[in-house]
Formats: C-alpha cells, structure tokens, sequence
C-alpha cells in the first residue's frame, strides 16, 4: 500500500507538470518521497511532542515544499506540446 501511495503521488506530479507544459525538476518518484517524509516526519513529531505539533504545521510546510516545486518547473524550460492523434 506504501508502494503504491508513493506511486499515485508520483503519477500526480508527473501528470500535472506535464499537463502545464512543463517537466518535472526532479524525479516524480523522489518528490513523492519528499511529500510523505514530511507528513512522517510530522506524524513523529506529534508523537513525540504534541505541544510543537500546531494546527497549521504541516499545511504550511507542504505548502512551501510545494511552492519550491513550482518555482524550479517556472525555471525549467517548457516542453513542446506533443501533437495530438
């Protein structure tokens, strides 16, 4: 099931990056990877030390993974659209 989350992550991004013309910055595999540590690392957090683990956390960080994703696609060059068939 882990394999399989991390490979719907990665097909998203893939899919989404392609679909605005762009290409990844970096593998889908591995920015899949990074989106479920941080929800880990999070999840340890909380564990650990509830007190730290504030509303809003998370979202705020997967935001600014997210936003960093984009910047680098914005600098990435842009793919020629393939023609239909």
């Amino acid at each position: 099931m882990h394999a399989a989350t991390r490979r719907a992550i990665a097909q998203t991004i893939a899919e989404g990056t392609r679909s605005a013309g762009r290409t990844p910055p970096a593998d889908p595999e591995a920015l899949a990877r990074a989106h479920m540590a941080l929800g880990n690392g999070f999840a340890l957090e909380a564990l650990l030390e509830p007190a730290h683990a504030t509303s809003g956390a998370y979202e705020r960080a997967h935001l600014a993974l997210v936003r960093g994703q984009r910047m680098a696609e914005e600098t990435a060059p842009r793919r020629r659209k393939e023609p239909q068939r």
